[in-house]
C-alpha cells in the first residue's frame, strides 16, 4: 500500500473484505481506497478504534462496492492491454490495442 495506516484501520479493512467475500475482490486499489476512507473518518471523529459500524448508510456501502467493481474492471482492462496508466497510477488512457478492440466491437454491431 502507498500509505501507512493505523493497525485498527487495517484490521477493519480485512474484516470488511471478509464480510463482502464473493461480492468484491480485495484488490490493492480497493484496500487502499477503503484505508483512506476510514482514515478520513477517523480524523473527522466519525470513527473510533473498536467501532463495528463503518458505513453510515447503505448508500455509502453501495458506493464502496461500486468503487471496488470499477477498480476490478480497470485492473482487468489494464492486464488485457486495452488501457494504460500514467505515472500517477490514477489516470488512464486507451492503448492502440484498446482502440483496435473498440473498432472490432463497432464492426460487429
Amino acid at each position: 500500500m502507498k500509505g501507512t495506516y493505523q493497525p485498527f484501520i487495517l484490521k477493519l479493512v480485512d474484516n470488511i473484505f471478509e464480510e463482502l467475500e464473493g461480492e468484491v475482490n480485495p484488490s490493492d486499489a480497493s484496500k487502499e481506497y477503503l484505508c483512506e476512507l476510514l482514515t478520513q473518518k477517523f480524523i473527522d471523529g466519525e470513527l473510533s478504534e473498536g467501532d463495528d459500524v463503518v458505513f453510515d448508510s447503505e448508500e455509502e456501502l453501495l458506493m464502496f462496492v461500486n468503487r471496488c467493481i470499477v477498480n476490478d474492471n480497470l485492473d482487468e482492462l489494464h492486464e488485457r492491454g486495452l488501457i494504460g496508466t500514467f505515472d500517477d497510477g490514477e489516470s488512464f488512457f486507451i492503448t492502440d490495442e484498446g482502440k483496435k478492440y473498440v473498432e472490432k466491437i463497432r464492426k460487429e454491431d
